[in-house]
């Protein structure tokens, strides 16, 4: 599956947050000082081309929901939002045979639209896992951004497959919130809270299923016109940022290996070794670096059981994660729940 470049800043289309002001006024709350105090524009209210820097929509999503008191905020606004949203890239997903090969030109193309959500598909199990994952230097879970991101990507597939379309299960990397009726009304089906990742998980039969708006010709006019918007060359650190996503939800299913790594690439495990040497990495560097970058943050913050965050990272046994743990971090991940991680440890 080919894949767009992603900014070294991530960036967002204002079109990412239609809707917002209505939102908040309907909450009493006052948009214009929510945006002044994000450091943002009034104009990305009403021109929805400009960028958006992702660390202050971020702080935007949080502190509108902080101040309107709607613990929901991120999900209500997703409800708002269409595949209209992605401008010329929507128009040209409606325009492919079948749900999947338009999910994927959403997927290829997204970058244009939004550089801080990622998403990617793994049809290898039971189910096809729609990941989506958000580049966010945070040491929690951004979750009003992680609602609108997840939100959005159903109510994309709801556009492919019909208002009273429902995924089959919904993950997400956050605890459970005190009230889910509004989680339970949009996604329509099983939520895993706390989970490895954010993800979907879809019937595979869905993804087969025909575009009714289909046009052949009208499809190629809207390739040329989104091709022509793309700059499509990546540099190899970027390869490298997103071989580490493509790890992280490789993990969790328990299967992860360079050779299902390049699968996904499309090419053999020799070429995808050559990639990762390329930019100074190796895949086991990698892996371990992933599971670095996601081990801390899961024993400090989450509730879940050590046994399922050591299932979560790839171990097949709790005794390696424990191994393992202690070498990197220099302590028990039990130790670590209890005390915290070492003075001056940075924590992903």
């Amino acid at each position: 599956m080919a894949t767009g470049r992603a900014d070294s800043t991530p960036s967002i289309r204002a079109a990412s947050i239609e809707g917002f002001a209505d939102l908040v006024r309907r909450l009493d709350g006052d948009p214009g000082a929510l945006l002044e105090r994000a450091g943002l524009d009034m104009r990305v209210l009403i021109e929805p081309d400009l960028r958006i820097d992702a660390v202050k929509l971020l702080q935007l999503l949080e502190l509108a929901a902080v101040e309107t008191g709607a613990e929901d905020f991120g999900l209500r606004l997703a409800q708002m939002h269409g595949l209209a949203n992605l401008g010329p890239i929507g128009i040209l997903a409606r325009e492919e045979r079948s749900v999947g090969e338009a999910l994927r030109t959403v997927i290829d193309y997204l970058y244009l639209h939004n550089s801080l959500t990622h998403v990617r598909v793994d049809e290898s199990g039971d189910t096809a896992v729609v990941g989506v994952f958000l580049q966010a230097d945070t040491t929690t879970p951004p979750r009003q951004a992680i609602d609108l991101a997840v939100g959005a990507t159903v109510g994309v597939l709801r556009a492919f497959l019909g208002a009273t379309w429902n995924p089959h299960g919904v993950q997400l990397a956050y605890s459970a919130p005190r009230r889910d009726a509004t989680h339970r009304r949009v996604f329509r089906c099983p939520i895993e809270f706390d989970a490895p990742f954010n993800a979907l998980h879809v019937m595979k039969h869905d993804l087969k299923a025909t575009m009714q708006s289909s046009s052949p010709a009208f499809q190629r006019q809207a390739r040329q016109w989104v091709e022509s918007l793309a700059m499509r060359a990546r540099s190899e650190a970027e390869f490298t940022d997103d071989a580490r996503r493509l790890i992280a939800m490789l993990l969790s299913s328990g299967r992860c290996s360079a050779d299902r790594l390049a699968h996904f690439y499309g090419v053999n495990r020799r070429t995808l070794h050559r990639r990762l040497a390329q930019s100074g990495q190796s895949f086991m560097g990698l892996v371990n670096d992933v599971r670095r970058e996601l081990a801390g943050s899961r024993v400090s913050e989450s509730r879940m059981d050590l046994g399922d965050i050591s299932h979560a990272l790839g171990f097949n046994q709790q005794s390696s994660f424990s191994r393992w743990f202690r070498k990197e971090f220099g302590m028990s991940a039990a130790e670590w729940r209890r005390h915290g991680p070492p003075s001056g440890d940075a924590m992903s």
